[in-house]
């Protein structure tokens, strides 16, 4: 028949379940059995898992292509995978490979376990020659650029970087990095080369160097420049040249949109997406990006999709078709048809970003089901959800709590895949990522905002319709314009009283003040007639004292006179004798 499923898969490992009847509904399956009713849906698997059980583990690293669209990856073997006629063939062991790069018929094959730093493989003649190290400690390649194929690839090791002369067969030390030493001992994860230089992501942040200058700068969270410096792998974006835009994989930071400051004096402008912001995990390896507008991402946790323009994300797991949910780093590649390739510990896997470029939206519709506060005094939530199916809006009172708002896609395929994003209009246009189908809301200032609301199903689409309920959240009393106007009133009032009190102080006060002045100037003017009539009568004496010194010197000249008269009387006759 059309239909194959797997028991175990269906009700799971240990079911005893008797099937009795089937029904077919498109690409649905109902299945009548002893425990109930069973829906099993169909869908092609989009992901193509490229294995030959034999040959494959299941750990997979470094992936390149050659000029014919051949694809080559490693995990314990060198393997060739011939996508035009769809068959896997195994090149030589490699005991332990990460980098993967080729050029002008030359593989190279970064193999840390062989004492080398790895070896390349002529395909003309598939020959081999390995790489000693330089230095023994110093001997995992990471990545690899052509830096001046086919003559010379720049090697990014666990610890700095290496030179790599397939003319000469033979390798050199990297010398130039210009007082730059954090270099020499960061882990250089992904190089990436522009029009502005080599771009170089690392442990310990985002590197620029030129092949003449060497290392010119280094972007970190110290210098502002970057809010995370685990930097797995650095991706151009397709407007890049014009805007110089950069999206960064972080290895615990989630993925960064990235403008940098080239110029020295500048800040670079940078906007960080964590698991917050709707990612699935903040542990990414990678980002490519396709022909539709979108960014794909292998991480920790599934493989995201994010919408350049919207920023939003669709996560894609092992119920979607993947063979597993962790991938690797370094197993990722971008052909050049815009094939997709990335590999983890379940395998490699394989596929074209236009198989989900009409799956952005769905028509499943949304609907609130359930409305519950916290009231003041209350210990238990309050059901309210009857007010909020009366209208499509909510006043939540100074003295709640907080409440919740429980809401569902009417689409019962697989709900445990559901995601639901929201926004509060009016607090902040930032979009939140959720997988519960409720929000619990606290501590919103008073206001009026809109929330809106929406839904991703199972097939990773985003609802077209979307939920808005207005929400009203009420001033405290002591807020209230009748609470203002009367505590204005009384406080007008208090201050008038206030004004005729301290005038009727003021007006008493100067009663005081003049009486005391009437007071303080009768006596300032008997004191001064006291004064003038002892002036008068010291005057007086003055001219009595006066009128008898006068007397006095006359009674003394009379007095004079005559004592002068007796002594010429008595002088003239003792003259005579």
């Amino acid at each position: 028949g059309e239909w194959l499923f797997n028991y175990h898969t269906l009700l799971g490992k240990g079911s005893n379940t008797d099937f009795l009847d089937v029904f077919e509904d498109g690409a649905r399956l109902w299945l009548s059995t002893s425990n109930g009713v069973v829906k099993a849906s169909a869908a092609a698997n989009p992901f193509q898992l490229i294995h030959r059980k034999e040959d494959i583990a299941s750990d997979c690293r470094g992936i390149t292509e050659d000029e014919w669209g051949n694809i080559y990856f490693l995990n314990t073997n060198l393997f060739l995978w011939d996508k035009y006629k769809q068959r896997l063939r195994k090149l030589t062991e490699t005991q332990g490979a990460y980098a993967l790069a080729y050029a002008d018929s030359i593989l190279w094959v970064g193999d840390y376990t062989m004492k080398a730093l790895g070896f390349e493989i002529n395909l003309r003649t598939n020959e081999e020659f390995r790489y000693p190290v330089l230095d023994p400690n110093h001997h995992l390649a990471n990545t690899l650029l052509p830096v001046n194929p086919p003559l010379r690839f720049l090697a990014g090791q666990n610890q700095g970087l290496v030179y790599l002369d397939l003319i000469n067969k033979q390798l050199s030390p990297f010398k130039k990095y210009n007082g730059f030493e954090a270099l020499k001992t960061s882990e250089v994860n992904f190089i990436h080369q522009n029009a502005s230089g080599i771009w170089l992501a690392t442990s310990s942040g985002v590197f620029l160097m030129t092949e003449k200058e060497g290392v010119v700068r280094h972007f970190n969270t110290a210098s502002g420049d970057l809010p995370f410096d685990r930097i797995r792998h650095i991706h151009e974006d397709s407007n890049g040249y014009q805007d110089c835009i950069f999206w960064l994989a972080t290895q615990g930071g989630g993925i960064i949109r990235w403008r940098p400051a080239v110029d020295w004096g500048q800040k670079s402008e940078f906007r960080q997406f964590t698991a917050a912001e709707g990612l699935s995990n903040n542990y990414t390896y990678a980002i490519y990006e396709d022909d539709y507008g979108k960014l794909w991402i292998p991480s920790d946790k599934g493989l995201m999709q994010m919408d350049k323009a919207s920023f939003r994300v669709r996560v894609f797991t092992a119920d979607d078709g993947l063979p597993h949910n962790e991938f690797n780093h370094t197993s990722h590649y971008q052909a050049k048809d815009g094939t997709l390739y990335f590999g983890g510990l379940g395998g490699l896997i394989a596929f074209h970003p236009r198989v989900f470029a009409d799956k952005g939206t769905n028509s499943t519709p949304l609907a609130f089901t359930g409305y519950y506060v916290l009231e003041e005094g209350a210990d238990k939530m309050a059901d309210k959800t009857q007010l909020l199916q009366q209208g499509s809006a909510i006043t939540i009172h100074p003295g709640d709590k907080f409440f919740e708002l429980h809401f569902t896609l009417l689409d019962y395929e697989d709900t445990d895949k559901h995601r639901y994003a929201y926004q509060i209009e009016g607090y902040s246009n930032n979009w939140n990522y959720i997988d519960e189908n409720y929000i619990r809301i606290t501590n919103l200032p008073y206001g009026k905002y809109t929330l809106r609301i929406q839904g991703q199903n199972s097939s990773h689409g985003w609802s077209e319709q979307e939920l808005s309920l207005a929400i009203r959240i009420a001033k405290p009393f002591y807020l209230q314009w009748w609470f203002i106007a009367a505590v204005a009133l009384l406080a007008g009032g208090a201050a008038l009283a206030a004004v005729w009190w301290r005038i009727r102080e003021l007006e008493s006060g100067k009663e005081r003040l003049e009486a005391e002045v009437h007071k303080r100037t009768r006596q300032l003017e008997e004191k001064t007639a006291r004064l003038e009539e002892q002036n008068r009568q010291i005057e007086a004496d003055k001219q009595v004292i006066a009128i008898q010194a006068d007397e006095l010197k006359a009674l003394d000249k009379a007095k004079t006179r005559f004592f002068s008269n007796i002594t010429h009387e008595f002088r003239t006759p003792l003259t005579l004798v």
